[in-house]
């Protein structure tokens, strides 16, 4: 009596059309992105050796105040540079656009510290929970 053998049944994965789907997501996804180009002031920042690690990312767009070197501000992404006296109508127009209510600020290490002094006063009274500063890390 004749024994019939099966066929041994191939295990082969065809990827090329996974691979072509994967790359067409990719290609779709840099179309369809909107880039937005953050604006830098040009401020020069203090130095330091040290280096601290952010524990967690920001999720939400957070307000950002430049001190420039005459101690005139400005608040990124916008080419007004505003007085000190200005603030706090400029900090009541942008308060809304950080849903965490933080604070960033960069500051011209020659700028003085009287002005950061009010600013970390109006940051307080306006209620920003979180206050962030910029500094250079200088590499050894």
């Amino acid at each position: 009596m004749k024994i019939e053998r099966r066929k041994a049944i191939s295990a082969n994965l065809d990827l090329t059309p996974l691979i072509d789907i994967v790359f067409q997501l990719i290609i779709f996804l840099l179309v369809a992105s909107n880039f937005t180009q953050v604006k830098e002031a040009l401020v020069e920042l203090p130095k330091s050796e040290k280096q601290e690690n952010l524990k967690e990312q920001v999720s939400s767009p957070v307000v950002t105040l430049v001190i420039h070197k005459d101690n005139k501000l400005q608040l990124l992404p916008s080419d007004l540079v505003f007085k000190l006296e200005e603030l706090e109508t400029q900090l009541q127009q942008n308060i809304q656009q950080s849903k965490e209510k933080r604070l960033e600020i960069r500051g011209d290490k020659e700028s003085n510290l009287a002005t950061f002094v009010k600013v970390m006063e109006a940051a307080n009274e306006y209620g920003f929970k979180s206050v962030g500063l910029f500094k250079m890390v200088e590499k050894k």
